[in-house]
């Protein structure tokens, strides 16, 4: 048995010191970036103007696609080391699905109808229920999948922005 020890605690540290280095990179945040700059750059890919509403999408989808891209993805939901022990990222990332719901609640609320009109845009009521409804420090595995078909809504509907605008 003693033979084993020094092999044991080695093993044991060189998992412990992986463990806080993959902490590490995982903790460092996306870089921030300009909403126009980028919804022009966006624009520009696609071929249209910047029409009314584009950065504001734009944006929601850039910021939900760093949430899911970023080193260590979507850490919140982990339930093992070294995720589980870190404090920082997911209160993060906390934040920014907390902005996404704001931002979202509001193009359906307030954005997808004028005053004329009592009609919800039938993309955004459908499917702003799934991103509110994430769990955000749950463990609930199907929140990629639930982020990624609100993220396809908005990348559709940015789409029919620059259709509409025409």
């Amino acid at each position: 048995m003693k033979e084993y020890k020094g092999k044991v605690i080695a093993a044991l540290l060189s998992f412990v010191g992986l463990g806080y280095l993959l902490a590490v990179y995982w903790s460092f945040e996306p870089e921030q970036f300009d909403v126009v700059e980028r919804a022009k750059i966006r624009a520009g890919e696609q071929s249209t103007p910047l029409v009314t509403g584009y950065v504001t999408t734009n944006t929601l989808v850039e910021v939900m696609q760093t949430l899911l891209n970023k080193p260590g993805g979507y850490l919140s939901n982990d339930v093992l080391p070294p995720s589980v022990l870190m404090d920082n990222m997911p209160a993060w990332e906390f934040g920014v699905l907390e902005m996404s719901r704001d931002l979202a609640l509001s193009m359906r609320k307030d954005f997808s109808r004028s005053q004329s009109q009592s009609t919800e845009h039938p993309s955004l009521k459908k499917h702003s229920l799934n991103l509110i409804l994430v769990q955000p420090l749950g463990y609930c595995r199907a929140l990629r999948v639930n982020i990624k078909q609100v993220l396809t809504i908005y990348l559709n509907i940015r789409l029919k922005l620059r259709v509409r605008h025409r």
